[in-house]
């Protein structure tokens, strides 16, 4: 944490090695959400890109007592960048699947025979398809706290919502999540 604030000082004094450190500590991360928001590789790229941009030329003004985590702070940009960029373009079934090829080289490493990897790539489409199906709300709410791993705090600070709005929004998200998969046979039903 204080080498992240060392880069973090580096970085607002101008050295953009410093900011080229902390982009790679986060890319996954800001990629990653930009992704599972819209849905497409090609998407969450450029919204990558935007997001480090705008932080960099916000990075001045960026304080942690009052912004929070780095972290967090480039998630809150990616969040509103997503947002913008889908009411402006509103798309919502523009899924891109792994390639079998990229399938086929992660089972041989990890020895999973062919119908397990279909198996699970086709309940991973099913779940990215039935997120995607989410308000972007709730959508961005099971992001930030399952693929995140952000705490209640960090989520209510991320999306400027009450705390408990965390938890309800959350609580209904998995509730449709699970409804939409036990329709489409992706869950088995309970008895």
């Amino acid at each position: 944490m204080q080498q992240e604030e060392a880069l973090i000082l580096q970085a607002q004094k101008g050295d953009q090695q410093a900011f080229g450190e902390l982009v790679l500590t986060y890319r996954k991360n800001v990629f990653g959400l930009a992704y599972r928001m819209s849905g497409n590789a090609a998407d969450a790229e450029d919204l990558s890109q935007e997001t480090f941009l705008k932080a960099f030329l916000a990075l001045p003004d960026f304080v942690s007592q009052r912004n929070g985590s780095f972290k967090a702070w480039l998630l809150t940009i990616t969040y509103r960048l997503s947002i913008d960029r889908a009411r402006r373009q509103k798309y919502h079934d523009s899924y891109e699947e792994i390639l079998p090829g990229q399938e086929l080289q992660f089972s041989e490493r990890y020895s999973e025979s062919l119908p397990e990897i279909v198996a699970r790539q086709e309940t991973k489409s099913l779940v990215q398809k039935a997120l995607l199906q989410l308000p972007e709300k709730y959508r961005m709410a099971v992001i930030l706290k399952y693929l995140e791993d952000l705490g209640y705090e960090e989520i209510s600070k991320i999306m400027n919502i009450p705390l408990g709005t965390v938890g309800t929004w959350i609580r209904r998200s998995l509730k449709r999540l699970k409804n939409d998969l036990l329709l489409k046979g992706a869950m088995p039903h309970e008895e």
